[in-house]
Parts: structure tokens; C-alpha cells; sequence
């Protein structure tokens, strides 16, 4: 990296200041220095006073040493994997040039960097489009950076921003295909609850966390290798086979008798609540008695996007408030209510074998389960789209209520059978 010299004002006629100018992430690091010079002895292209002024020669051995300055600073930064912002560079050349007292720049390393990531993000202090980030996204930053910590240590790597590279990303993806997932707590687990090898989605978006780190970190001025903001270093996704339940369905989990089991009981209204108004678990957690308004309506600014909706109330829901006293029952955790929902479903015989597809380890790892072991938390939102879809809700209103930004986003949402897709074009005019 070598600085570049323009001039602050070079359309006047008097002298006017000479600027150094370090590019760096994307970016211009502006300093002023102390000369000056007419605009028409300078050289624009070979950035240097014209050797028709009497002391162009000073004047260019002052910048030629400006230059090594700067760039001396910026390289000395970069080594470090210091921060490379304009009071560091600065600081470094008034040290050099015995304008200030040497003093040792902190270096922060990958880790420390997303330590303090983490905290920004938990205290409120980095915020996206505004808002605070959910508890959700954060807890998926912390799974990331242990994963990244666990990589580094088998593979026996120091990973820094600048090694980031092609090579970086290659190895980290084979790392996360030989990785070992056990689900469940180990006195319950079964040897089809262990498999080899991350999903294309869950790699994705640990590499999506990873490129997050890495932008802040360009941003705040560390070195980072710009291999990782190019094509080859792509976040992994695909579209899941994930379930939706009909109206029929829900009827179902309605009608099974819970009358001995309290805390079931609690989860399927909750369950039931969400599978009518489309809310996410981070919404449901936050709702009071001042979220109903006018006894018929639900209003509330959901937590991951900030967007503000308003949900007409279906009868269940009407129902389930005054089974409550008019206060919306709050889950406990995400968790439990998905541990649960399944023992709900499974009482409501949702048997019926359902084959999906994922892809594990870069294969297509198929399997067959009943239904009820598909059903979580998040199937109640994706019920609430699918079965206003089907009744014929234009898309525009859905979203409205669903709190989605795109119309790209919000079709993920949407699960329809061939069979359901056939009824629902049968009922347009053009088969009429």
C-alpha cells in the first residue's frame, strides 16, 4: 500500500493544501499535511510539485518522506493486526517523528474481536437498521465462535482476519462435514440421534456469522483477506422440507385431552396461539395484556425485525385469551415448548410417515419419520402463512401480518402439496 497525494482545493488560483490519502477496506483515510502549493505547479498525475517551481525539489523530498511515514505506519499496523484507523496511523508517525511519547498500540486478536463483538451486540451498543439484535441471533454468534474455536485447535491454525482465505474456507467446511452431531441428552439418545456431518443450512449460517465478524472488523480497520467478500467463499443454503399443519390438523392438537397434564396443556395454547396469529417464539415470549387491543385485535413490533403488525384475532384465539383471563400465556423456552409439541402431536396420532431431505455432510442424507417428530415451535408461524395462503389471503395482506420484509422470504414460508396447489387453482376463474 502506497499513499496518494491530492490537492484540497485544486480548482484555485492560490495556494491550497496537499492531502495524503491511504485506500484501504474500500475506504480513504484523508490526512492534512503541512504543505501547501499553487495548483499549477502541481503534477496531478505524477502527484509532485513541477520542477518549474524554484523549490520543487524540498518540497518533493518532504513528501517522498511523508509517504514512508504513512505507509511505514499502516504496514506497522497491519502486522499487528491493530485496528487501522486514521488516530492509529497518526499516533504511529508522530512517534516516529518524536512528536509523542512511544506508547504501545493495542492488538486485539480474532477471538478477543468477537468477544467484544458478542458484548457490543448483547449490551445494546452495535444495533442493525437500528434495533437491538434478538437473544436468538446472539446465541448464534456464540455457537459460531465456539465452532471456530474448536477448528482452530484440531486443525492447529491461528486464525487471524487476513486468513480468511480460499484455503481457509475449504478447510472449514471439511471440518464441519466430519464433524460429529449428537442430539438429545446423552441417557435418551439413540444411534440414529448420531450423525456425521453438519447441513448445508447449518453451515451456511455459520459462515454468514463468520463474514458478519468479519465485515465489523473491516469496518472498524483490521486487515482482513479479501478472498472471503468474493465468490468462491459462499454462504451455504437450500430450501428445507420443513412441515406446515392445516386447520384440520390443529383441530386435532385442539381436541387432545391434556386435563392431567398442566404444563402440556400450557404449551399447546401457546402452540395454538402462534399457529393463529404467525408469531415467532421471540414474539411470544414479550406478550402482555396491552398487546390486545379492542378485544378482537393483536398488535405488537416483533423482535427480530422491529416491524410493526397488527393480527386480527381468530376464535381460538379469542378463546384461549379468556381461558386465560385475557392475559396471552408466555412459554418457557423454545426448547421445551418444541420437547413438548412433539408429545402433543403424538397424542393426536399424527403418525402419517413423512420423507424429507437434507443435505449432510455435501450428500443428500433421505429419511422417513412420522409427522409429529417434524413439529416445532417455528411450524406454528409457518401453519399461520400456509393455511391464509390456501384460504385465499393475498400475499400483500399476509406479509403484513407476518412482519416480512420480501416477498422472496416470505414464500418460504408457504408448504403446499402438489394436491393443495391443484384445489387452490381449481377455484380460479380460468378452470371455471
Amino acid at each position: 500500500m502506497k499513499p496518494t497525494f491530492i490537492l484540497e482545493k485544486p480548482s484555485q488560483s492560490k495556494e491550497t493544501r496537499i492531502i495524503l490519502s491511504i485506500n484501504f477496506n474500500y475506504k480513504k483515510i484523508k490526512f492534512a499535511s503541512n504543505e501547501k502549493i499553487e495548483p499549477k505547479f502541481w503534477n496531478d498525475i505524477q502527484q509532485k510539485v513541477r520542477s518549474t517551481h524554484n523549490k520543487a525539489a524540498e518540497y518533493n523530498e518532504r513528501l517522498n518522506k511523508l509517504s514512508l511515514d504513512y505507509e511505514s505506519a499502516f504496514n506497522h499496523l497491519r502486522r499487528e493486526n491493530t485496528p487501522i484507523t486514521r488516530d492509529n496511523i497518526l499516533r504511529l508517525v508522530k512517534i516516529a517523528n518524536n512528536e509523542e511519547p512511544k506508547i504501545t498500540v493495542k492488538k486485539i486478536t480474532f477471538f478477543e474481536f468477537i468477544d467484544q463483538f458478542i458484548s457490543d451486540s448483547e449490551l445494546g451498543k452495535r444495533l442493525v437498521k437500528g434495533q437491538r439484535l434478538s437473544p436468538y441471533t446472539i446465541k448464534g454468534y456464540k455457537v459460531t465462535k465456539n465452532h471456530l474455536q474448536e477448528f482452530e485447535k484440531q486443525s492447529k491454525r491461528n486464525i487471524t482476519f487476513e486468513s480468511l482465505d480460499n484455503n481457509f474456507y475449504d478447510a472449514l467446511i471439511s471440518f464441519f462435514y466430519n464433524k460429529e452431531i449428537r442430539k438429545g441428552k446423552e441417557k435418551d439418545r439413540k444411534p440414529t440421534d448420531i450423525k456425521t456431518g453438519h447441513t448445508f443450512n447449518s453451515v451456511g449460517k455459520h459462515i454468514k456469522n463468520l463474514k458478519v465478524f468479519a465485515g465489523e472488523a473491516r469496518e472498524k480497520g483490521l486487515p482482513v483477506s479479501p478472498e472471503l467478500f468474493r465468490k468462491k467463499f459462499k454462504i451455504l443454503a437450500e430450501d428445507t422440507d420443513q412441515i406446515a399443519l392445516s386447520v384440520d390438523e390443529l383441530d386435532r392438537i385442539a381436541a387432545v385431552d391434556l386435563t392431567d397434564n398442566a404444563s402440556l396443556d400450557h404449551v399447546r395454547d401457546c402452540f395454538l396461539l402462534a399457529s393463529y396469529t404467525g408469531l415467532r417464539f421471540s414474539d411470544l415470549q414479550q406478550l402482555t395484556k396491552s398487546n390486545i387491543i379492542d378485544g378482537n385485535r393483536l398488535r405488537i413490533t416483533t423482535q427480530k425485525t422491529g416491524q410493526k403488525v397488527v393480527i386480527p384475532l381468530h376464535r381460538i384465539v379469542l378463546k384461549i385469551l379468556e381461558k386465560h383471563k385475557g392475559v396471552p400465556p408466555i412459554p418457557i423456552s423454545n426448547q421445551k415448548m418444541n420437547d413438548y409439541i412433539k408429545i402433543i402431536a403424538e397424542k393426536a396420532n399424527m403418525n402419517e410417515p413423512v420423507s424429507f431431505a437434507k443435505t449432510r455432510a455435501g450428500s443428500k442424507d433421505e429419511e422417513t419419520v412420522p409427522k409429529w417428530k417434524l413439529i416445532t415451535a417455528h411450524t406454528a408461524r409457518r401453519s399461520f402463512a400456509t393455511n391464509l395462503y390456501l384460504a385465499g389471503m393475498d400475499i400483500l395482506t399476509i406479509k403484513k401480518m407476518t412482519g416480512h420484509h420480501t416477498e422472496k422470504s416470505f414464500l418460504k414460508y408457504i408448504r403446499v402439496s402438489e394436491e393443495e396447489n391443484a384445489t387452490k387453482a381449481a377455484q380460479h376463474v380460468f378452470f371455471q
